[in-house]
C-alpha cells in the first residue's frame, strides 16, 4: 500500500510517525529508492510509517519565536560536498567530519553513510570511492536536519518578514507556548510567504538552540540570553536592572561575593518579582514584529 501512494505521489517523504532529530527520515524518495527509505523508517513492532507528497526544491530553515517574535532564523543545508579534482567522495566526506568535530554544534553530529545515502550517491553517478571533479557539486542527503549532517546559516536578517509572521502565528496558534522553533520549507526564505513558496513541516516545543550560536556561515545570536530574559520578564522582572546587576557581578571576580552576599542578592530579585499571570499565558494574540536584530 505504501509503495502504491508512493507512485501516486512521487516524490515523497518517508518517516517515521514519531521521532526526532531526523532519525529515520528521508526526503525526495522515488520508486529506485523506496526499499532504503522504507527500512530506515519502520520500527519493529510499529506499523505507523508516514508517507507524504515531497515539497519539491525546497530548503529547510528554524525560525525560533520568544514571547511572539520571531528573534532567530536557521538555515540548514543538506550535507553536501564539493569536489577538488583529487579527492574521493569518502575523503571529502572525512574532510567535512573534521570540520564538523571543530564546532561545539555539530561535533557530536558527523556525516554518517547509510544504504538510502549511497542510493542518494548512485542517483548522481557517484559512489564514497569517485573522484569528483573540481568544483563539481555532490549531495549527501536532501534533508536538513543539524544532528544529520547539516550546516547550520545564519539568515535573520535576511529572511523576509511575511516568513518570521508565519512562524510567529504558527506558535500563536497554541495557547501558552512561549518558546518554540518552527520548521519551515521554502523555495526562498528571502520571498514573501505566498502559498507557492513554502509550507510549514512542523512547530517544536523544545527547540534546539546551538544552531543559533554557533553557525557555520553568518554571526551567532545570543538565543540563550533572549529565551532567559524573556522567563524573567514573565516573572516580573525589570530586565534592564537584571541587566545592569548582571553586568557588574560579570566584571568582579569570583571570589568577590560571599555566599551569604549572593544569598542576600537572589532575596532582593525574587522580592522584586510580582505575580504574573502571562506565565500560563504568555503568547500574545497578535503578536509584536518581527526582531531582525536580537540584543545581543
Amino acid at each position: 500500500m505504501a509503495l502504491e501512494k508512493l507512485r501516486e505521489i512521487s516524490p515523497a517523504v518517508i518517516k517515521p510517525v514519531s521521532s526526532n532529530k531526523g532519525k529515520g527520515v528521508s526526503v525526495n524518495v522515488t520508486t529506485e529508492t523506496f526499499e532504503p527509505a522504507w527500512l530506515a523508517a519502520w520500527v519493529p513492532g510499529t506499523n505507523k510509517v508516514l508517507v507524504e507528497k515531497f515539497f519539491a526544491n525546497g530548503n529547510e530553515a528554524r525560525y525560533l519565536v520568544v514571547g511572539g517574535r520571531c528573534v532567530a532564523v536557521v538555515l540548514r543545508v543538506p550535507p553536501t560536498v564539493y569536489g577538488d579534482g583529487s579527492s574521493s567522495v569518502g575523503q571529502l566526506i572525512d574532510l567535512q567530519n573534521e570540520i564538523r568535530r571543530s564546532n561545539p554544534c555539530l561535533r557530536k553530529y558527523p556525516i554518517v553513510m547509510d544504504g538510502y545515502r549511497r542510493t542518494i550517491l548512485r542517483s548522481q553517478g557517484y559512489s564514497l570511492e569517485s573522484v569528483p571533479t573540481a568544483g563539481a557539486k555532490v549531495i549527501i542527503d536532501w534533508k536538513g536536519g543539524l544532528s544529520s549532517g547539516a550546516q547550520p546559516r545564519n539568515i535573520t536578517s535576511e529572511a523576509h518578514m511575511t516568513m518570521k509572521r508565519v512562524a510567529e502565528r504558527v506558535v500563536a496558534s497554541v495557547p501558552g507556548l512561549d518558546v518554540a522553533g518552527v520548521d519551515i520549507l521554502a523555495r526562498d526564505h528571502l520571498a514573501e510567504a505566498t502559498p507557492d513558496n513554502y509550507i510549514v513541516v512542523e512547530a517544536n516545543t523544545r527547540p534546539g538552540i546551538h544552531g543559533h550560536h554557533f553557525p557555520v556561515f553568518g554571526q551567532p545570536i545570543n538565543v540563550c540570553r533572549i529565551v532567559a530574559e524573556n522567563c524573567a520578564r514573565n516573572m516580573g522582572f525589570d530586565i534592564q536592572v537584571l541587566r545592569e546587576r548582571i553586568g557588574k557581578f560579570s566584571t568582579q571576580a569570583p571570589t568577590s561575593l560571599s555566599v551569604k552576599n549572593q544569598r542576600a542578592t537572589r532575596r532582593e530579585f525574587r522580592s522584586e518579582a510580582r505575580p504574573c499571570p502571562a506565565v500560563k499565558n504568555s503568547v500574545s494574540p497578535s503578536p509584536a514584529p518581527c526582531c531582525a536584530t536580537p540584543p545581543s
